[in-house]
């Protein structure tokens, strides 16, 4: 097996202040030695290509009805085009600005990929993206949100939003109730086809000195997406995403489940193409607290292959595709933090419940955590030895708290 591990001398230490469901990361600089350099923590395996969707309110669409096969739109401008090429892809540029433009929509937090994602269709039109302030006025040049939303109680209880972006399965849930007032506008896959959703980060230090434990969680979790993925376990999926949520209908768990791609790897097998999203996604981002140049990187692609270790997953799938492999060895308890009613997830689950762990020699005690942030926070303060969440969450704080340098 080949693999290249970087030694870590001095971690900075996060706090997160959760205000609204949204975290805000604050970091002590003060304690971090700056001759330090490598990684806290790396991504290590992907999770899901989908499973997210932009909600409208129907008073937001002109001559809405239910079943209407139309492209939606607003002061007689379409909310966006479909490529000609696929009809699953719509297209959101400066044309469409005038259907977005003077919306207050609701996004989970800002450093989540849903938040992100809004921001990069609102900016693409060449409108600006800002946080709205209960009583000021609107402008047309501008797509205002609202932060924590995070669920469908949140999203009907707010008075001002008129439309938003969200995980599953809160996003069926919205869209499915009659009574809500919200209907779909699209997918984000509709908007960003193939994207990086969830990944799996691991923390550096712990992966370093113990690379056959985090090879053996892997391949446990591939086992656990292979489940998942069979069309003969869709009856037993559905009852087990029930059962990890709260307040959530079978049939909305049906919808968005549909609506979710579950994945480990790219379709060549190894990472490659998340290391160019992870590219794409620091070139699009804004308001980052350091410079490639801080952190050593001549590039956001360095930065990526940096971020983005697949040697444990490469040797984790030979491990999975051994028909003869039997661990005999001691078992290993770790730590694992996901965000809590997250069917985007739900692979650690099914892997947990069907033993698959076990069978590699690994026990998941799992850590809750409200959202990506918190999982970031966990790993980077060693308190859990992998962790669950957007790319987004993770690169974000992996560039403002410097734990990812050359």
């Amino acid at each position: 097996m080949l693999w290249d591990r970087k030694l870590i001398s001095t971690i900075a230490i996060i706090a997160v202040v959760m205000s609204s469901m949204a975290a805000v990361i604050v970091y002590d600089s003060g304690l971090k030695d700056s001759s330090s350099s490598g990684s806290t923590y790396n991504i290590i395996a992907r999770v899901n290509s989908e499973g997210s969707g932009i909600y409208i309110k129907e008073g937001s669409i002109e001559g809405y009805s239910a079943g209407n096969d139309r492209i939606p739109d607003r002061n007689g401008v379409d909310y966006y085009k479909i490529d000609p090429r696929d009809r699953n892809h719509f297209i959101v540029d400066e044309d469409n600005a005038k259907a977005w433009g003077g919306l207050i929509l609701g996004t989970p937090g800002a450093t989540t990929i849903q938040h992100v994602q809004l921001k990069r269709l609102v900016n693409g039109m060449g409108m600006d993206f800002t946080r709205y302030q209960e009583g000021e006025g609107t402008s047309p040049n501008t797509v205002y949100f609202v932060q924590g939303m995070t669920n469908k109680v949140a999203v009907l209880g707010d008075k001002f939003i008129q439309g938003g972006i969200l995980w599953e399965p809160q996003y069926s849930a919205i869209v499915n109730d009659k009574d809500g007032g919200f209907t779909e506008l699209g997918l984000t896959n509709n908007f960003f086809p193939g994207h990086t959703c969830c990944i799996i980060a691991g923390y550096t230090p712990y992966m370093d000195r113990h690379p056959e434990v985090t090879e053996r969680f892997l391949a446990g979790y591939i086992r656990g997406v292979d489940w998942v993925t069979d069309p003969a376990n869709h009856d037993a999926l559905i009852r087990l995403c029930v059962e990890k949520t709260s307040g959530i209908s079978e049939s909305v768990i049906k919808d968005a489940v549909d609506n979710i791609k579950y994945l480990y790897n790219d379709p060549s097998g190894d990472l490659n193409d998340l290391r160019k999203d992870i590219a794409n996604l620091v070139d699009s981002l804004t308001d980052l607290q350091h410079s490639m140049n801080d952190l050593g990187f001549n590039s956001s692609l360095q930065f990526a292959n940096a971020l983005v270790d697949d040697s444990y997953l490469v040797e984790a799938e030979r491990i999975h595709n051994d028909s003869g492999y039997e661990y005999a060895g001691r078992t290993t308890t770790i730590t694992v933090a996901a965000i809590s009613g997250d069917i985007h997830q739900i692979a650690l689950h099914a892997a947990m419940a069907q033993g698959f762990f076990e069978d590699y020699g690994i026990k998941v005690n799992l850590s809750s955590a409200v959202n990506g942030p918190g999982v970031a926070t966990a790993l980077q303060n060693g308190n859990a030895q992998f962790g669950l969440m957007g790319a987004p969450p993770c690169t974000i704080t992996a560039i403002n708290g410097e734990l990812v340098t050359k």
